[in-house]
């Protein structure tokens, strides 16, 4: 729907902002960037490959976004947030060797309703399915494969960003059961 209401209205905006909570491989924020800065040298492909060498494979490509040819190019950010450790050294990775950097942001850290900190899972790059109730008290991992990460709330995070009178353009939560709570 993204694409259509983009090829179908006439967006005039000049910036953009958009938050990708449990951004995964970063695929849906590589292409929500591609489509808000308007810019066709963000690929999904190039990420892709970029993303290769972490040690889960790459799978589920999305289709790209095709831009429409009347409109220029914007500036703005797309925030990826991740917890994983993994995953996010991984994106940070792929972050440096795309350049993508003027459109995507990075950041190690969970969502929710507080701000503070809390164990998550430290697994391999690109797994998923872990929330933060896995490391809670009776939750279902062993506390040796749980690392402390920072935990934020939207309005925290964005004001740690200067950016929280900016509207959100797209905001996507994929939290593994704590989208409510983000």
């Amino acid at each position: 729907w993204l694409q259509r209401y983009f090829k179908t209205k006439n967006v005039t905006t000049n910036s953009f902002l958009a938050v990708n909570v449990g951004c995964n491989k970063g695929l849906d924020a590589v292409n929500m960037a591609r489509l808000l800065s308007r810019n066709p040298q963000i690929s999904l492909r190039v990420w892709k490959q970029a993303m290769a060498g972490s040690s889960a494979p790459v799978c589920g490509m999305p289709k790209q976004y095709v831009i429409p040819q009347h409109f220029s190019q914007v500036a703005g950010l797309v925030h990826c947030i991740e917890p994983m450790p993994d995953t996010v050294k991984s994106l940070l990775k792929a972050l440096n060797e795309t350049g993508y950097g003027t459109s995507l942001v990075v950041t190690q850290a969970a969502m929710s309703n507080v701000t503070g900190s809390a164990l998550f899972p430290d697994y391999s790059s690109g797994a998923e399915g872990f929330s933060l109730a896995d490391c809670a008290p009776g939750g279902g991992i062993p506390g040796k494969n749980c690392v402390k990460v920072p935990v934020y709330t939207l309005d925290d995070y964005l004001r740690g960003q200067s950016q929280s009178t900016t509207p959100i353009d797209i905001l996507l939560i994929d939290a593994e059961g704590f989208d409510y709570e983000v």
